[in-house]
């Protein structure tokens, strides 16, 4: 993968951020990297407020889309509140974290069919290559990261949230006073919960 680098202050404009498409300045900072293709390489600017992430970066297709599902899972981790300050509700962020992580699952998946048709289309001669073994490596590793994708997702789901006010009411009035709620679970320690399978999960991509 390229280098990353950031200039603090542009000595002259630098042309197009690749991202959104707005003009770098002179004065700016700004990230750049350079992909080598052959004998050349293509420099790629970045505007600051859009750092390129790791998709952006590698010119392999299948691998940008393996980190691009990655990053689909790190972007339905924002708890981004709405104008009153209120956090989203916890089902719906449980949902969308789950939903990131089953489409990660089945990219992963597509990824590694088409890693396994590349060594198919090879000629007879190197199907048992020593580059045939590695890329059908990766497609196990697709495969792999998959099946982990698969469970995150279901344990996710199972995650238990918080009761809302009226559930927790009805529980108060049912128990005596001086026994504490078994079913009081801290809002704050679900979405950690949730957290925490995602960035497990993010983290076991191994290519």
């Amino acid at each position: 993968m390229a280098r990353l680098n950031i200039v603090k202050k542009a000595r002259k404009a630098q042309g197009q951020c690749r991202r959104c498409g707005a003009k770098i300045k002179k004065g700016e900072s700004y990230y750049w990297f350079a992909n080598r293709i052959g004998r050349s390489s293509i420099r790629k600017n970045y505007c600051k407020i859009h750092k390129p992430r790791p998709s952006d970066m590698t010119t392999s297709d299948k691998l940008s889309r393996l980190y691009g599902a990655q990053e689909a899972i790190e972007d339905s981790m924002s708890r981004s509140v709405t104008k009153d300050g209120v956090s989203p509700a916890f089902e719906d962020y449980q949902g969308q974290v789950a939903q990131a992580i089953d489409d990660a699952a089945t990219e992963a998946r597509e990824v590694g069919d088409e890693y396994r048709d590349s060594v198919s289309n090879m000629p007879d001669s190197l199907q048992n290559s020593s580059s045939a073994d590695e890329i059908n490596q990766k497609a196990d590793d697709c495969d792999a990261w998959a099946d982990e994708l698969d469970s995150a997702a279901q344990e996710v789901r199972d995650v238990q949230g918080p009761e809302s006010e009226a559930t927790k009411e009805a529980h108060d009035e049912e128990k005596p006073e001086d026994e504490p709620s078994a079913n009081d679970v801290d809002g704050e320690s679900a979405y950690d919960e949730v957290d925490g399978i995602a960035d497990n999960v993010i983290g076991a991509l191994q290519l």
